[in-house]
């Protein structure tokens, strides 16, 4: 395909669970319904950041470039533009951070752009449409008529991101603990999870417990308590 032709579809994103959660699904839904599409990943600064994301992304179907957060800044800085040519046909769309660097990046290579939102709004002038999970993110945001034009309930791109993960898929009886990707968060969840699990335990002793580690950051372990790792969930 000729670059006159080329579909230039930029993600921007930035935390772990972002790229977990939202672009996967969709980046696996490009690949699968628009495949003649080129998917640039570009990531933003992000002050959670692990250390694995280029190593998870690697995992994903669908993600053809993949601009770091360190390049873009040189790209919206220092105007180092990076190592990709973008066609004049185009669109793209906001995943996750700060709205306004899907809004510099659109302005940058002339495109228009998108956004998946959930609770917060912004550059309501700039974007084309934002997408929503539910009908109670569309009443949050819709504050007047000319917003709600611009809106559409897409479904929440989480459950699309977990539904095809089948060996850690819960069956009867079975609680699934999902700790999350940062390390603070985790040291101070899983003394919480042991007090529940502890106490769902003496109600209901049939029940079974598993923790699923984030791609990002391990879960720690809970005794008597099943983890999986996120690579095993992830290839069925």
């Amino acid at each position: 395909m000729n670059q006159t032709n080329q579909i230039d579809i930029i993600i921007v994103a930035n935390s772990p669970g972002e790229l977990s959660a939202q672009v996967k699904p969709v980046a696996e839904a490009l690949h699968k319904y628009m495949p003649q599409a080129r998917v640039t990943l570009c990531l933003t600064p992000c002050q959670y950041i692990s250390g694995w994301e280029l190593k998870y992304i690697k995992t994903l179907k669908g993600i053809n470039n993949v601009i770091s957060a360190n390049d873009y800044k040189n790209w919206i800085i220092k105007n180092r533009k990076p190592n990709v040519n973008f066609s004049s046909n185009g669109l793209v769309l906001y995943l996750g951070g700060d709205l306004t660097h899907a809004v510099l990046i659109a302005k940058k290579v002339g495109f228009k752009a998108m956004a998946y939102i959930q609770d917060f709004i912004n550059w309501k002038g700039f974007y084309k449409k934002f997408l929503v999970p539910d009908k109670k993110s569309f009443k949050k945001l819709a504050k007047n008529e000319k917003t709600a034009e611009k809106m559409q309930i897409i479904g929440n791109l989480m459950v699309d991101s977990v539904q095809d993960f089948h060996k850690w898929r819960p069956q009867k009886n079975v609680i699934t603990f999902l700790p999350g990707s940062r390390a603070w968060q985790i040291k101070h969840t899983t003394p919480i999870y042991e007090k529940i699990i502890k106490e769902i335990k003496r109600r209901l002793p049939e029940a079974q417990f598993q923790l699923v580690s984030s791609p990002f950051e391990k879960a720690i372990e809970i005794e008597g308590v099943k983890l999986i790792n996120f690579a095993d969930a992830y290839n069925s």
